[in-house]
């Protein structure tokens, strides 16, 4: 029996409808959080968190993925406390020096694999000109965040495809992982982000004082997951400038 190439192509791409999904998404791991980049993406390792960019240069400037965890702080680390933060603008700088307040867009929860975390998008509360998505939750003694960054421009192009991977997402407490990681010397996470303070303190904001009351950017305060957040607008803007003077 022999059959048309027409058929045969229309075979391949009923075929390929079912597995090119899941053929072209790449799982990738931390010890706490995994998730489904999207095709031709990559993560790197950061002092403390994980970075995840297109492998394409040219697209790097328009879109960014930070996973990070940390040990959770009973005080701080709380779903109450991360609703309370994503709620509040942010008083910022734009690229002019002009003084403005980031848009929340929404702060709600949802659940994904029943697992519980909340999920805000604002517009500007890291870099201006940049949407940004934050999913946070708490499992066991890991506190969870991943980020994502779109330059409003490409916000149409990315926010499908990053919207997708964060359905893919999940949260795991493993106690042997968190010993080693987490919870001796230097090399955890804490003692790792109080020794950078730099890069958790971008420019962008409008002054310490006011960093230092309650927005959750204030290095001495380690209010949670949400400080970390911080640095994913200096990532952006310092990948921008090294890119426009390389």
């Amino acid at each position: 029996m022999s059959f048309s190439p027409k058929y045969l192509l229309l075979v391949a791409l009923v075929l390929g409808a079912f597995v090119a999904p899941d053929a072209l998404a790449k799982k990738f791991r931390t010890d706490f959080i995994s998730l489904e980049l999207p095709p031709g993406w990559d993560c790197t390792k950061e002092e403390i968190d994980w970075v995840c960019q297109p492998e394409n240069l040219a697209q790097r400037s328009e879109a960014l993925v930070a996973v990070v965890a940390k040990s959770a702080n009973a005080t701080d680390d709380t779903f109450e406390k991360y609703q309370q933060v994503l709620s509040e603008p942010r008083e910022m700088r734009d690229l002019m020096g002009n003084i403005y307040r980031s848009e929340i867009k929404f702060v709600r929860y949802r659940d994904i694999k029943e697992q519980k975390w909340i999920d805000a998008l604002t517009f500007g509360s890291e870099i201006p000109g940049f949407y940004t998505r934050y999913i946070a939750s708490i499992k066991g003694k890991v506190a969870g965040l991943v980020t994502y960054s779109i330059a409003e421009s490409v916000y149409a192009k990315w926010a499908p495809i990053l919207d997708k991977m964060l359905e893919s997402m999940e949260i795991h407490y493993d106690p042997k992982a968190f010993n080693d990681s987490m919870a001796s010397g230097p090399s955890s996470l804490l003692g790792q982000r109080s020794g950078n303070t730099g890069r958790f303190q971008p420019s962008t904001d409008v002054d310490d004082k006011e960093r230092t009351q309650g927005e959750g950017l204030d290095m001495g305060m380690l209010v949670g997951l949400i400080l970390v957040a911080g640095g994913i607008g200096f990532y952006i803007w310092k990948k921008k400038k090294d890119s426009q003077e390389s």
